[in-house]
C-alpha cells in the first residue's frame, strides 16, 4: 500500500507541470495559426480595343510573394476570351466561398468588403462625363482596374493556403463586383 501514495505523490508533482506545458503548447499552436492579407492592384487594357494575334496573351501582371499574378486572354480571329487569372503559373478558378476550407472562409469574413476607394463622388462623376465625351476611337486608353485581396491561412504546420478575392470597380456606376478565386489543383 505504501507504493500507491508514492505514485500519487509523483503524479501530483508532475500534473501541474504537464498541464502548464499543454496549455503553453496549445497557446503557441494557436498563435501560429493566422490570417495574412495583402492587396494588389492590376490595371488591364480594355479587351474590346486589343489588337492581338491568335493565341494566348498576357495582358497584365503584378509581382506577389507567391509569384506573378497574371491576367491572360485567348484570341482566335477577332474573338477575345474572358480574362483568366494565374498565380505563379497556376490557374485561378472562380469558386463559391462555401467550397473553401473553413480556415480560409474565416479569413475571408475578416477581409474588407471591397477594393479601397481613393475616388470620391466628384471624381467618379468627372470620369463618367469624360467617358461620355471621349470618342470610341480613343477607347484604347481605357483601363480596367482590378484589386486582388490575397488571403492566406497558415496553420500549425508549415503549409499555407491562399485564396484571392478579385474585385472590379465600375467607376461610372459606382458599383463593385467581387469574385473569389482559388488555385486550380492539377
Amino acid at each position: 500500500m505504501r507504493s500507491r501514495p508514492a505514485a500519487t505523490s509523483k503524479l501530483t508533482r508532475v500534473l501541474p507541470t504537464l498541464v502548464v506545458s499543454c496549455l503553453m503548447l496549445g497557446l503557441r499552436t494557436q498563435a501560429r495559426a493566422e490570417c495574412t492579407t495583402k492587396t494588389y492592384r492590376l490595371s488591364l487594357p480594355d479587351r474590346a480595343t486589343l489588337k492581338l494575334a491568335d493565341g494566348e496573351h498576357k495582358i497584365g501582371a503584378v509581382d506577389t510573394d507567391h509569384g506573378s499574378l497574371e491576367a491572360r486572354v485567348n484570341v482566335k480571329g477577332k474573338d477575345i476570351s474572358a480574362i483568366h487569372f494565374f498565380i505563379g503559373g497556376r490557374a485561378l478558378s472562380e469558386v463559391a466561398e462555401s467550397a473553401l476550407p473553413q480556415d480560409l472562409r474565416d479569413c475571408l469574413k475578416k477581409a474588407p468588403p471591397g477594393p479601397p476607394s481613393s475616388e470620391g463622388w466628384l471624381a467618379r462623376a468627372a470620369h463618367a462625363t469624360l467617358d461620355w465625351i471621349v470618342e470610341p476611337a480613343h477607347a484604347s486608353v481605357v483601363r480596367d482596374d482590378w484589386w486582388f485581396e490575397e488571403l492566406c491561412f497558415k496553420g500549425t504546420a508549415t503549409q499555407q493556403t491562399c485564396t484571392y478575392k478579385a474585385c472590379y470597380s465600375n467607376g461610372v456606376a459606382g458599383t463593385t463586383t467581387c469574385i473569389v478565386l482559388f488555385p486550380t489543383v492539377k
